[in-house]
């Protein structure tokens, strides 16, 4: 990623995180509209859920480097994700859903270059997510 990509989505996220209750909710609620048996994969609460997403994405978000390194959190979760039977169809709604999320919650800040950001990143992780899940080496990287 570029590092003016970097900090648009450092700077939205910055908006999004003092909303962190709320996001959480607008997106599963999305989520599970677009595909309600995602909603059978969870045993915790939604609310709880939604901290746990918040933090994955501060995790990830501080995380950006151009280097294109992930911390390695990012790769336990894709493994634990995998376990859970996450398929890459699941990844394709959720990075729908945060788009959205983002979106809603961001408004006219949410322009077209932060969208790109953002679609860029997460496209990015998603397939590094993906492969690491599936045990291959997570060679895909959040460079250009």
């Amino acid at each position: 990623m570029t590092p003016a990509e970097i900090r648009l989505i450092q700077t939205s996220f910055a908006k999004v995180f003092p909303l962190k209750a709320k996001f959480g909710m607008m997106f599963y609620t999305r989520l599970f509209e677009m595909d309600p048996v995602i909603k059978g994969m969870f045993s915790t609460s939604i609310a709880r859920q939604s901290e746990m997403l918040m933090q994955a994405l501060a995790l990830i978000v501080r995380g950006l480097r151009t280097d294109g390194a992930l911390p390695p959190k990012a790769l336990e979760m894709a493994a634990r994700h995998g376990r859970y039977g996450v398929t890459e169809q699941h990844y394709q709604k959720m990075g729908e859903a945060l788009i959205w999320s983002l979106s809603e919650t961001l408004g006219d800040a949410f322009d077209a270059s932060t969208e790109a950001a953002w679609r860029n990143a997460y496209d990015r992780l998603s397939t590094t997510m993906i492969n690491a899940a599936a045990g291959a080496s997570p060679g895909v990287e959040l460079t250009t």
